[in-house]
């Protein structure tokens, strides 16, 4: 994830490396950053439909009461 922070750092427009580090940080677990980091990656990319089934995947869980738990 790391290396995707400095990629997002260093090219904030490129939505591509935005995606990727919000898949890395699904990953670790980090929910809540990867959601944003898919968000960003739509908002620069409005037609990127991975990014969107990504990020409503992971809002679904994370709003879930079995998540809550």
């Amino acid at each position: 994830a790391k290396a995707y922070r400095n990629v997002t750092r260093l090219q904030p427009q490129n939505y591509w490396a935005w995606y990727q580090r919000g898949r890395m940080l699904e990953q670790l677990a980090k929910y809540q950053d990867a959601i944003a980091s898919y968000q960003q990656a739509i908002k620069l990319q409005p037609t990127f439909d991975t990014a969107e089934v990504a990020c409503q995947r992971l809002l679904g869980q994370t709003l879930s009461p079995s998540a809550i738990r």
